[in-house]
């Protein structure tokens, strides 16, 4: 295939969603809720970042209604042990199930379908995002699965825990310094994802995502710094070397930027939104979510 066919295989196209009920059955009011907090998350990609998806990309959504059926469903088709949720990149699935709050089931949908999402952005028509540093890959899943979709705007709420334990450690001197943070493999961050080190890895790359996010111009450069990374993501210390590059300053800047934030009275994110509603919702299965682009 020539370079222009490929190349015509992707662009700014949102992937379609399709829900597969297995033993629950969305509520309107959640299926809303995911339609509006996935286009968000896409366009977040899309328009903000500047990625796109491959035209022909569909991603699952399966939602079962009790843990023993996730379960069974989980061993016999992923090495995930998680109770929670999980994802499939390989057969772009998030599977979720239906826990005592309604509020739990949305945050497990935005957080798998994030992964998936993540997993599948393009720069170019030939790339493939596989080495995925975790610090943004579940810094992003952390993010965005605090999305609550309100009448006419979408907040991102704060994870108080993951703030206090940030703040505590930048005020007692002891927050692992950026630069050997980002040096990390998914290894040694996995290694240091621990209760004994008050579960580091994923509270320091939520706070790291949450401070990227915080106005239009740094987000501008989180995704610099993810097309950065996708593009050379076999090189060693890759997330040191894309923030070096595209943060003003470099990684000493943005550790004392970030640090700063961190003591700071900072706000839960709000962005501004049309509402606009999906006609005729049929509670069936599967049901499908054309996700709109633009957001």
């Amino acid at each position: 295939m020539s370079s222009g066919q490929v190349a015509a295989q992707i662009s700014n196209h949102a992937p379609e969603v399709e829900i597969k009920n297995d033993g629950y059955e969305l509520t309107q009011s959640e299926y809303l809720a995911a339609e509006k907090g996935i286009s968000f998350i896409t366009s977040r990609y899309t328009t903000v970042f500047g990625f796109s998806f491959d035209k022909n990309l569909d991603i699952r959504l399966r939602v079962f209604g009790d843990f023993y059926s996730y379960k069974v469903y989980q061993i016999g088709f992923s090495h995930s042990t998680t109770n929670c949720a999980f994802y499939s990149a390989k057969f772009n699935e998030a599977i979720v199930w239906r826990r005592k709050k309604h509020t739990t089931l949305l945050k497990d949908i935005y957080h798998e379908v994030n992964h998936l999402l993540f997993r599948n952005i393009k720069s170019s028509s030939s790339s493939d995002f596989v080495k995925r540093p975790l610090w943004l890959n579940e810094g992003l899943s952390e993010y965005f699965e605090r999305l609550v979709v309100r009448r006419e705007d979408i907040s991102i709420k704060l994870q108080a825990s993951k703030a206090e334990r940030c703040k505590k450690w930048v005020e007692e001197g002891s927050m692992i310094p950026l630069k050997d943070y980002l040096s990390q493999s998914n290894k040694e961050w996995k290694r240091n994802e621990t209760k004994e080190l008050g579960y580091q890895s994923r509270s320091v790359a939520w706070s790291l995502i949450y401070f990227l996010m915080n106005d239009i111009e740094s987000q501008k450069i989180l995704g610099k710094v993810i097309r950065h990374i996708e593009q050379n993501q076999e090189t060693e210390g890759i997330s040191y070397k894309a923030i070096q590059r595209h943060y003003p300053g470099g990684v000493a800047k943005l550790e004392q930027d970030w640090h700063k934030w961190i003591l700071s009275d900072f706000q839960a994110h709000s962005f501004s939104l049309p509402v606009t509603y999906l006609p005729n919702i049929h509670k069936k299965t599967p049901v499908h979510i054309p996700i709109s682009r633009g957001m």
